[in-house]
């Protein structure tokens, strides 16, 4: 067996900014567990190893049950849709560099399914002759629900910003 080290969140993020994996970025309520994801603290940032955002959200179902929570499924996917607004998708490319690949919003829910929509995404548009990525972040067209609190905040985004 192995022994189980317990790491601050400075120990973790650090870990996760040096691993060669893929990263998701959330923006959550709570950053330190998903059981407490949804106590109405707004503004946290947490970061999670996962190939898309969909796939983040497994991962945060599955650390949930992991646990040892004595919740139904649903009642975690419904408490995870709560809690997060949006996912920040960092990949690496085939270039061996890191660029933000997706910028999604949680929609809310849709039966028992998390309704995700793309805002941003990295279009990769060829290669440099030394084998470099290029390419550009493009708007999908659709302004986020999220933009209204940002309003709210302070932050004043313009239209034009989510156009294609």
């Amino acid at each position: 067996l192995r022994r189980l080290r317990i790491m601050c969140i400075r120990d973790c993020s650090r870990r996760a900014r040096a691993s060669r994996g893929e990263l998701a970025w959330l923006v959550l309520s709570y950053p330190s567990c998903p059981v407490f994801i949804a106590t109405g603290h707004d503004g946290s940032l947490s970061t999670i190893h996962a190939n898309s955002p969909r796939d983040a959200i497994a991962r945060l179902e599955t650390l949930t049950l992991m646990a040892g929570v004595d919740l139904p499924i649903r009642s975690i996917t419904r408490q995870i849709a709560s809690a997060v607004q949006v996912f920040v998708q960092q990949g690496r490319l085939q270039d061996g560099s890191r660029k933000i690949t997706h910028i999604t919003e949680v929609q809310g829910m849709e039966g028992d399914t998390i309704l995700l929509q793309d805002v941003f995404v990295f279009e990769q548009t060829g290669m440099t002759a030394d084998g470099r990525v290029i390419g550009e972040h493009r708007a999908t067209g659709l302004r986020p629900r999220v933009l209204s609190r940002l309003d709210a905040a302070g932050i004043h985004l313009p239209p034009s910003l989510f156009l294609r």
